[in-house]
């Protein structure tokens, strides 16, 4: 997710458009009105580099995030017309609604960001598993065939319950997986849409 906004962030550099941006989690952690020039940008990688820093276990995490708060408060700070994307792994509810709205008066993609383990899992036994947001633990039979098809099922299934979200919103769904190459999947995202 901080890739893929560093790369949007360097490539509105690269155009002189302006560029801000909205970080959450639980609450709204920082946010700021779009701006044009290197120092903006910059300043954008820094707080980036705090979520990878919290990331990783080495600052203050909180659990769950708040999608809808983060864009109401992109919905306030964009005063013109806007390319807005919203990157998350949307794995929340609730959010429908503002998302609407902010398609509405906007450009919006929404980029998913997904795992290969969201949809195959390993046969490795039953392993416990760890939500991140929650912290609940519980264990998992990923050696059951009928748990591993499931998985793969649900995941599936939330993946279209997204692109359906977004497609009755006026929103534009793109979803890149953490193995992809970041910058061939929205430099081809974008060149197929400046095509259309």
């Amino acid at each position: 997710a901080c890739e893929v906004a560093a790369l949007s962030a360097f490539a509105a550099e690269q155009t002189a458009s302006p560029v801000g941006g909205v970080i959450f989690d639980q609450d709204i952690s920082f946010c700021c009105e779009p701006k044009s020039g290197r120092d903006q940008v910059l300043m954008l990688l820094s707080k980036y580099d705090s979520v990878l820093e919290a990331m990783s276990g080495k600052g203050k995490t909180k659990k769950g995030s708040d999608l809808e708060r983060a864009l109401k408060c992109a919905s306030m700070i964009l005063k013109k017309r806007a390319l807005v994307l919203v990157i998350s792994d949307f794995r929340t509810t609730g959010y429908e609604k503002s998302l609407a709205l902010l398609g509405s008066k906007h450009d919006v993609v929404a980029v998913c960001v997904t795992d290969p383990s969201d949809l195959e899992l390993p046969d490795v036994g039953s392993i416990p598993f760890i939500d991140m947001e929650s912290g609940f633990t519980q264990r998992l039979p990923t050696n059951s065939v009928a748990f591993r098809r499931s998985w793969r099922d649900s995941c599936r299934q939330r993946i279209e319950r997204w692109q359906n979200i977004c497609y009755r919103r006026g929103v534009i769904p793109l979803e890149i997986s953490t193995e992809d190459d970041s910058a061939l999947r929205l430099n081809q995202f974008f060149s197929l849409r400046e095509g259309q």
